[in-house]
């Protein structure tokens, strides 16, 4: 109860279909993928604990998850990808992506795709898996994708291409078989693919007559026309032309029309020129890592490889590093099948205690693209360890 006891009674409307929301707008019955489905902790489990290939196909078939991508590699070499989701069997004649009539019961779909017929590559021939938030229809070199022709529009699988994928699938195919070391490279790739959909967007800016116009508007277009189309920490093209793609980001993300490209190009213009004073600042005076007193250029930019996706610009005259890689583990086997783990936290170990030396003692090596051994092994973190906690104490 507490200590101010509060009491509120409100109306639940359910339909055939599910649950129903009564808006301003009309009143809607929802149907979602997963429904009453309660079992993600118990598949979660049965997927750490298999021992091999087909142990861990056979946890996934109990399909527990409603949307979620999957990629898995072993020391025998398998490796597979699956565009992992409920999908509905549902009636074909309508348009699934907008309103439906809540009076027809043949829309009341009861049963999912079986988990062998999603999209999914097992050991493609290309010898390579990428898999970055696209299409299901584009994770490896041509000739070892699912076929998008064997599936149906009413499946809903998506059709988009992030950079990220774009510019990972041409890294793999221009190099053939890799080292550790390239894979560590592409990785932590700061580039744009020129096949991408941020590039197609941002090369309209360059076509933009711009001659009765401000000459900061034409020294601007002039910069992306130069910008080599990566975000390491000297670069002098980035802070402008990642403010325009950005805008075509958020767009696509938020599921809006693309923007118009004569309006970017002015505002990231003016935005940095009020809070930067240049056009053409290093990339690592604006993109910042922030964790208590530290303050760090970091490298890397939204839907790059090295992914970093910043805000605060207007409050604080450089971007705060919000998102995109944080947590993350490199795995590799070699000849034997001995297994090498290493990885690195964007902060540290203690994420809410500032009193803590582990609440910022990753953050340097972060930004650097220094990774550690996790310490696994016993008898190296022996090696480590300061102090022992027992129970009592």
């Amino acid at each position: 109860m507490g200590f101010l006891p509060w009491s509120v009674t409100e109306q639940a409307l359910r339909s055939v279909h599910g649950p129903v929301l009564r808006t301003d707008h009309g009143t809607y019955a929802v149907r979602y993928a997963g429904m009453g489905e309660m079992r993600q902790v118990e598949q979660w489990l049965a997927m750490n604990k298999a021992q091999n290939f087909e142990d861990w196909r056979n946890a996934m078939r109990m399909h527990a998850f409603a949307s979620f991508n999957l990629v898995y590699a072993d020391r025998e070499g398998n490796t597979m990808f699956v565009h992992n989701s409920l999908t509905p069997n549902r009636v074909s004649g309508y348009n699934w992506a907008h309103y439906l009539p809540g009076d027809d019961s043949s829309l009341i779909w009861d049963n999912y795709m079986p988990f062998d017929r999603l999209p999914q590559v097992i050991n493609p021939e290309s010898g390579f898996i990428h898999s970055a938030n696209q299409s299901p229809f584009y994770i490896t070199a041509e000739g070892s994708n699912p076929v998008k022709e064997n599936y149906r529009i009413e499946d809903g699988f998506p059709t988009r291409m992030t950079n990220r994928a774009d510019r990972g699938l041409e890294l793999f195919a221009e190099l053939g078989t890799i080292s550790e070391q390239e894979f560590f490279d592409i990785k932590h790739d700061k580039s744009f693919s020129t096949k991408s959909r941020s590039m197609a967007f941002l090369n309209q800016a360059l076509e933009l007559d711009l001659s009765d116009g401000e000459q900061k508007y034409r020294d601007a277009q002039q910069i992306i026309a130069s910008w080599d189309r990566n975000t390491n920490l000297k670069n002098r093209g980035a802070a402008l032309s990642t403010c325009v793609i950005g805008s075509e980001w958020l767009a696509e993300q938020k599921g809006k029309p693309e923007p118009d490209i004569r309006e970017e190009l002015i505002r990231c213009t003016d935005r940095l020129l009020n809070k930067v004073g240049r056009l053409d600042p290093a990339w690592g005076d604006v993109s910042r890592h922030i964790r208590g007193d530290l303050n760090l250029p970091v490298a890397g930019g939204p839907d790059t490889l090295r992914a970093i996706y910043g805000m605060g610009m207007e409050e604080d005259g450089y971007l705060t590093n919000v998102a995109g890689d944080g947590l993350y583990y490199m795995l590799s086997w070699d000849a034997e099948g001995q297994q090498k783990v290493r990885g690195i936290h964007q902060f540290g170990a203690a994420t809410l205690d500032e009193t803590s030396p582990h609440y910022a003692d990753q953050a340097q090596d972060y930004v650097d693209e220094v990774l550690h051994d996790p310490l696994f092994d016993a008898e190296k973190r022996a090696t480590k360890i300061q102090r022992s906690y027992r129970p009592g104490e």
